[in-house]
């Protein structure tokens, strides 16, 4: 049983991940940059990183988890830069994640950050989930 989120049945499960790792390669916009950078001062960040892990989810099987957290990658973490902001993943989300951009958008419906993925076979309609 999982929640409507958006007009899609959100459910949280567990999804088997693929076990390659790669070394990845993401990219922001100037706009996702902008903001990001903005959100983090405006939560007093100093030293951040942006994290994103997948976690299984949504109608597709993946969703994105992103954070702007304190500077503290593990052993087992990619850590990639782009627009001079330091992204974080986790070494087994290399393969889901590799050549993603990452833009931002501004609009009242569904705004914020969006994926563009080649690795995703599937989307959500309603854009949070992918496979």
């Amino acid at each position: 049983m999982g929640d409507e989120y958006a007009g899609c049945e959100v459910s949280i499960y567990n999804v088997t991940k693929p076990s390659e790792v790669v070394d990845c390669n993401i990219s922001l916009t100037e706009k996702a940059a902008t903001t990001l950078t903005q959100m983090a001062k405006d939560e007093n960040h100093i030293k951040w990183q942006l994290y994103i892990n997948v976690v299984g989810g949504g109608c597709s099987g993946y969703l994105y988890d992103v954070q702007i957290l304190d500077k503290d990658p593990s052993d087992l973490t990619q850590v990639i830069i782009s627009q001079d902001i330091e992204i974080v993943i986790k070494q087994q989300d290399s393969t889901l994640l590799n050549e993603i951009e990452i833009d931002w958008d501004d609009s009242l419906m569904g705004g914020g950050l969006k994926f563009r993925n080649p690795n995703a076979t599937k989307t959500c309609s309603c854009g949070i989930s992918f496979k």
